[in-house]
C-alpha cells in the first residue's frame, strides 16, 4: 500500500528530511575541513587528534545522547571524553550520566558540516596539540568546521519528522511480511531507496536502512488492513512503539499503542496496491456440482447413468433423482475426496497463492432436496490454506432462486432448455436467504488470515429477467452485510451491468470480476496470433473504470479458434502461446486471476489446470517455465511479459 501517516495528537504529517549533522548520534566519522584528516583517539596522550588518514574508516567517534538540551557525550576507544583546557581528553570509564565538562553539542554549519561546542561554552578547533575547545563562538574558519557522517556509510542520513504541511508529507510503501492479513510489515520510504528503521543509539526514527526492517502494526479495531483508522507501530526488538514527540521528531520510546503512539493511516496508492498478484484456481464442482466436470456422480440409486436432457441438468436435479440416504452418502464421499490437503499443498508448491471456491446457498441453508454436510469441509479448506499460505475467495455461485438461469447456479429449473419447463432467475425474490448465507460465511471466516475476498453473485443474468437497479440495490445490501463482519475483505462483484460505474455507499476494497472466455467475450473468438489475443484481453481489462479487475475465470478452452485438422504438435504450440498471451494480459492489466478449474474428472483436459501445468502449457511445474514474483511492486512490467519472453535487459 502507498500511505501517508498523520499524528492526530500533534496535527502533523510525517515527512522524510535529510538529517542535519548536529542530530547524528552513534558511531560517526569526524573529518576536519582544515586538514581533511579524520579525528580520533591518540592512545598515548588520551587526547583527540585530527591526524588520521581520511580513508581509515576504522577511526570513528561515538556520540551518546545525553537526554537533555541536545547534548551528547563524546566517546573514543570506549572512554568518555571531557572538555579540558589542554584539549579533549578521553579517560573516563563511566558513561551512565553525561553532565558538566563531559557534555558537548553540535551547531550546524551547512552542507553536512557542524561546529563542535564544549560545555565551557567555547568552540573547538584543530590545533597542533589536538582538538581544543578555547575559541570564541564567533570564530568561523576551517579549523572549527567538521564534516560529520554516520559511521556506517551504508546507512542513509534521513530522519522522519513532523510537518503541518500535507503537501510535504512523505509517502511510505507498506510491504507485508506474512501474507495478506499479517500484522508484520516494513515501510519503504518512497523516493529514498531506504526503509524506516531506528537509530540504535538515539532510538529516533528515520529512513536509515537499505534492507527491510519489520514492525508490528497494531490497529485499534483488530483488523490488519490499512484504512483511515488509528494504529500504532511496534519495534520488535525493544517492544516499544513509535511515538511522535513534541520536538517534531519521531522515536521508538512508547510503552503502549495509545496517545502519542497513535497515527492515522491515509491510503493514497489505490486499491491494486493493497494485494500481491492474485494467482489461483477455482475449486469447481466441489461444493456446487457441474455435471460436465463430474459425470460419475450423475447416476441413480442403483448406479445406472441418468439420462441427459431434462433429467438432472444441475445439482438440484441430481438430488431430486436420489433417495435421501443415497444422496447423503454420495455427497459425503465426493466432498471428502474431490479436494484434499494434498491438493492445497500442491498449489502452494507450484506458484499459486489463491483458491476461488464456488458454492451454493445450501452450504449453510441445505433445504431439501439438498443435503447438509459440506460446510465442515469448507472449514477444513480454510485450515489447510492457513497452513500452506494460501488465500481464499468465497464465490457465491448458486444463489437461491438462481441468479442466471444457468446450470452453474445449481438450481435453475429448466436451465434455459426450452422443452424442460421454466428457467429460474429469481434470486432477488429470495434476498433474505441469500443475505443470510453471506452473513453466516462472512461472520464465520472474518478472522481467518486466509480470508481474502467474497464474490457476491457469479455471472448474474444479463437479460430482461433481472433489473440492473434492483441488482445494484442487492449488491449494496450484500456489501453492507460483509462489512458488518470485516471492514477489509475484498468484495467482488460480477461484471454484468458494470457495477464499478455505480456509486455504492461507503465503498472501499471493491473489485470487478471479469470472466474471459474468448468465444463468449469476443465476436470472432481467439485468433491464430498471440499478439492479437493479448490485445483483445488487454483492451477488455482496460475498459473497467474506478476499480481493479480480477479475472475470476479463464481457460485454454472455450476459445472459439478452429483447431480442426492441425497436428498435435501445432495444437500444443498454439495452446502454449495462447496461455502466455493471456497471462501477460492478466498480470500486466489486472490484480490477478483464478483459472477454471483446478481439476476435472477427465484429467487430460484444457479445463484442468494441474494437467496443463504438468504438460508445461502453464508455468509452475518445470524449471524452464515459472511465474514472476507476485510482489509486483518491486518488479518492472517486463517481468510479466510472458508472451514476449520477459526480456527485461533487452
Amino acid at each position: 500500500d502507498d500511505i501517508k501517516i498523520y499524528s492526530g495528537s500533534h496535527k502533523k504529517w510525517l515527512t522524510v528530511v535529510s538529517q542535519k549533522a548536529s542530530t547524528l548520534r552513534g558511531r560517526v566519522s569526524f573529518i576536519s575541513e582544515a586538514t581533511l584528516l579524520r579525528c580520533g583517539l591518540d592512545t598515548a596522550s588520551e587526547l583527540i587528534m585530527c591526524n588520521f588518514g581520511v580513508k581509515d574508516a576504522s577511526v570513528q567517534l561515538e556520540l551518546k545522547d545525553a537526554g537533555w538540551g541536545g547534548r551528547f557525550g563524546l566517546l573514543a576507544g570506549g572512554k568518555l571524553c571531557s572538555d579540558r583546557p589542554e584539549g579533549i581528553k578521553c579517560n573516563k570509564a563511566s558513561t551512565a550520566k553525561i553532565s558538566g565538562w563531559e557534555a558537548f553539542k553540535l551547531v550546524d554549519a551547512g552542507q553536512g558540516t557542524a561546529n563542535l561546542i564544549g560545555e565551557r561554552g567555547k568552540m573547538c578547533s584543530v590545533q597542533s596539540s589536538g582538538l581544543i575547545c578555547n575559541d570564541s563562538r564567533d570564530a568561523q574558519g576551517a579549523t572549527q568546521v567538521f564534516k560529520i557522517t554516520a559511521g556506517d556509510e551504508s546507512r542513509k542520513s534521513l530522519l522522519v519528522q513532523q510537518t503541518s504541511d500535507e503537501g510535504t508529507a512523505s509517502i511510505f510503501k507498506v510491504i507485508r511480511k506474512g501474507g495478506y492479513a499479517s500484522t508484520k510489515i516494513s515501510l519503504l520510504c518512497v523516493g529514498h531507496a531506504a526503509y524506516v528503521s531506528l537509530d540504535p543509539h538515539s532510538k529516533k526514527v528515520g529512513c536509515f536502512s537499505p534492507d527491510s526492517v519489520e514492525f508490528d502494526y497494531h490497529r485499534l479495531d483488530g483488523q490488519t488492513w490499512w484504512n483511515v483508522v488509528k494504529g500504532a507501530f511496534r519495534d520488535f526488538p525493544s517492544g516499544k512503539y513509535l511515538r511522535a514527540e513534541d520536538g517534531d521528531y519521531v522515536d521508538a520510546m512508547g510503552n503502549a499503542p495509545d496517545g502519542w503512539q497513535l497515527f492515522d493511516i491515509h491510503l493514497v496508492g489505490g486499491y491494486e496496491t493493497v494485494y500481491p498478484m492474485v494467482r489461483g484456481v477455482n475449486l469447481g464442482s466441489w461444493f456446487l456440482i457441474e455435471r460436465w466436470m463430474k459425470e460419475s456422480l450423475f447416476k441413480d440409486d442403483h448406479g445406472s447413468d441418468l439420462k441427459h436432457g431434462c433429467t438432472a441438468i444441475d445439482e438440484q436435479g441430481l438430488m431430486e433423482q436420489l433417495s435421501s440416504s443415497v444422496r447423503t452418502e454420495r455427497m459425503e464421499r465426493h466432498w471428502r475426496s474431490w479436494i484434499t490437503e494434498s491438493d492445497i499443498a500442491w498449489m502452494a508448491n507450484h506458484g499459486l497463492n489463491t483458491v476461488r471456491v464456488p458454492f451454493g446457498y445450501w452450504i449453510t441453508h441445505p433445504e431439501p432436496p439438498f443435503v447438509g454436510g459440506a460446510f465442515k469441509y469448507l472449514v477444513k479448506l480454510f485450515k489447510w490454506c492457513e497452513k500452506h499460505g494460501m488465500s481464499v475467495i468465497l464465490d457465491f455461485h448458486g444463489l437461491k432462486g438462481s441468479q442466471n438461469g444457468h446450470f452453474t447456479s445449481g438450481n435453475c429449473g429448466a436451465c434455459k432448455k426450452k422443452d424442460c419447463g421454466t428457467t429460474l432467475v429469481r434470486f432477488l425474490q429470495h434476498q433474505d436467504t441469500n443475505l443470510a448465507v453471506i452473513a453466516n460465511l462472512s461472520r464465520h471466516f472474518a478472522q481467518s488470515p486466509s480470508y481474502l475476498g467474497f464474490g457476491v453473485a457469479n455471472e448474474v443474468g444479463g437479460d430482461d429477467a433481472v433489473d440492473s437497479r434492483e441488482v445494484m440495490a442487492f449488491y449494496q445490501k450484500a456489501y453492507d452485510t460483509i462489512r458488518q463482519h470485516s471492514t477489509d475483505t475484498l468484495v467482488i462483484l460480477d461484471a454484468t451491468f458494470n457495477p464499478s460505474g455505480f456509486p455504492f455507499v461507503g465503498e472501499q476494497h471493491l473489485a470487478q470480476d471479469e470472466h474471459v472466455y474468448y468465444s463468449a467475450r469476443f465476436k470472432d473468438g481467439a485468433t491464430a496470433h498471440s499478439d492479437k489475443n493479448y490485445k483483445l484481453a488487454k483492451k477488455k481489462l482496460e475498459g473497467i473504470i474506478r476499480w481493479p479487475v480480477l479475472v475470476g475465470e479463464w481457460a485454454l478452452d472455450h476459445h472459439g479458434h478452429d483447431l480442426d485438422g492441425v497436428t498435435d504438435e501445432d495444437r500444443d504450440r498454439w495452446h502454449r502461446e495462447f496461455a502466455l498471451a493471456q497471462l501477460q494480459a492478466y498480470e500486466q492489466h489486472s490484480m490477478g486471476w483464478t483459472y477454471w478449474s483446478y481439476k476435472t474428472e477427465y484429467h487430460a483436459s484444457t479445463w484442468n489446470y494441474k494437467h496443463l501445468c504438468e504438460k508445461e502449457f502453464l508455468p509452475g511445474c518445470h524449471s524452464s517455465l515459472q511465474y514472476s514474483s507476485d510482489i509486483w511492486w518491486d518488479q518492472d512490467l517486463c517481468n510479466y511479459a510472458y508472451m514476449d519472453g520477459r526480456k527485461c535487459n533487452a
